[in-house]
Formats: structure tokens, C-alpha cells, sequence
């Protein structure tokens, strides 16, 4: 039951990160701003990426944690 949940928010997850990186949502980003001397959409896509490596770690790192209690 708990790996059909894991893998249900893993497909959702999946799906949010596929309409975060569309054009219409890129291209909100995609400003002549600089942000710390860094492109506002570099900005956006580095940071997309990393908020989502952390969403896939936790997910998949839950069974493992409650193992370990």
C-alpha cells in the first residue's frame, strides 16, 4: 500500500516539474534581470531543480526513515 502512495506523489511531483518547465511558465522568468549578478531565469531553473531534488529525496527516503525508528 505505502509503495502505491510513494508512487502516486512521485507521478504528481513528476507532473508539477513537466508544467514548471513549460515555455508559458519559463517564460515568466525569462526577464533582462539580474538577481545577484545571476539571470533571473538561470535563477529560476537552478532553483526549480534543487527544490525538486529535495522533493524526490524525501519522497523516496520515507520508508527508509520509518524503518530506522
Amino acid at each position: 500500500m505505502q509503495s502505491n502512495v510513494k508512487r502516486q506523489k512521485l507521478i504528481l511531483t513528476s507532473i508539477l516539474l513537466m508544467g514548471l518547465f513549460t515555455y508559458p511558465v519559463i517564460s515568466i522568468a525569462n526577464k533582462r534581470v539580474m538577481v545577484a549578478g545571476i539571470p533571473l531565469l538561470f535563477l529560476y531553473v537552478l532553483l526549480v531543480w534543487i527544490i525538486a531534488i529535495i522533493v524526490f529525496a524525501s519522497i523516496t527516503n520515507t520508508k527508509q526513515r520509518k524503518e530506522d525508528e
